[in-house]
Parts: structure tokens; sequence; C-alpha cells
């Protein structure tokens, strides 16, 4: 029983705990959006896939990479806006595009897949076409576009796996591994925004 009550804990951001702490030195009410960004995290990262009747095994892993690149992109967008519901001096970027994420081994894979590139241009709106075509182009690297394309297009039923190629096991690796690599990037963004929230709490009480 306890080796099965381990195998489905929850997984938290790193700074959850400490977070819990040092908030309190501040006075600062731990709105619910916090509480959904540590729920949404949870979430994603816990994420197992789903069981679909009627679809091959390889077709639906391909669904689940592009399901759960939704549910880690939706965490950066969960900490925008907990960060935001704080309204405090410590805060962080309140857009999702001007958040920086880049991996070159990760984006030559990418790259690699030139129907998935073209599929979420095709179906994607203006904003994000025009980042997307500096990426097809070389003018960036930032991978947080091609997750905010893939994050929103399957958000509105239009991306499926099929139609982002994902028809070898490679490019199905490919997008769980961006999906685990955002995922990892938004756990250090809040770390940094909770130690730079602790560092604003030291210095006001040292004051």
């Amino acid at each position: 029983m306890e080796n099965k009550i381990r195998s489905i804990k929850k997984t938290y951001p790193t700074s959850c705990r400490l977070w819990s702490v040092i908030r309190l030195h501040d006075n600062v009410v731990n709105k619910p959006s916090m509480s959904h960004f540590f729920a949404r995290y949870a979430l994603a990262y816990g994420f197992m896939g789903i069981k679909v009747n009627g679809y091959k095994e390889h077709t639906l892993r391909g669904y689940n990479a592009l399901l759960k690149m939704q549910l880690v992109f939706s965490t950066l967008e969960m900490l925008i806006k907990a960060v935001g519901d704080l309204k405090h001096k410590v805060s962080v970027p309140q857009k999702t595009y001007l958040y920086i994420l880049v991996d070159e081994k990760l984006e030559k894979k990418i790259r690699s897949n030139q129907e998935l590139l073209k599929v979420l241009y095709k179906y994607s709106d203006i904003p994000l076409q025009k980042n997307l075509r500096r990426f097809m182009n070389f003018e960036t690297q930032n991978l947080i576009y091609i997750a905010s394309s893939i994050r929103h297009l399957m958000a509105h039923g239009v991306l499926t796996a099929n139609g982002a190629n994902l028809k070898l096991v490679k490019d199905i690796k490919v997008v769980e591994e961006l999906s685990n690599t955002l995922l990892n990037f938004v756990d250090e963004k809040f770390s940094d925004f909770v130690m730079r929230f602790d560092e604003y709490v030291t210095l006001k009480i040292a004051n």
C-alpha cells in the first residue's frame, strides 16, 4: 500500500514549500490563482496520457504528446496570472512571448520536422504567425513560439497527430522533449521569482 501511495504522489514546483513560508513574512495573501498554478503544474508533471478507443497506439502517443504540451504551456500562463494577481513589487513578465527558451539541440530536432512547422504556421493567428515566421527564417531561436502555437491549435481543435506529422517515434519524442524542457523552464522561473521575493522580504525586514 505504501508503494502505491508513493506512486501517485503529486509533484509540485521545486520552490512551492519555500513560497508558502516566505510569503507570510510580507503578509501576502495566497490568491486562488497561485493554488491553481500549483495544481496545473502537478497535473502537467504527472500526465501519463489518455486512453481512447479506435486509435492505434502510435497515433494516440502523438496526441498525448500534443496534449501534454498544451497542459505544460498552460502552467506558464497560470504562473503569469498567479504572480500578477498578487500585485506585488516582485513580479514576472506578464506576456508569454516575453519569455525566451533556447535549446540548440532541441531546436535542431524541431526544425527537422518541417511539416509540423508548416501546419503550425498555416493555422495560427497573425501574431503567432509573425513569431513563427521569425523562427522559420532563423531570426530567432525562441522555442516558446513553437510551444505557444501547439498549445493554441490544440485548444481550438485544429491540430491532429497526423497533421503535426507525428508519424515517426523520433518526431513524437521531440514534442515530448519540448514539453519536459518547458516544464523545467517554468519551474526555474517560479524558483527565480521566489528567490527574488525572499531577497525583497529579507531587505525589508533588515531596514
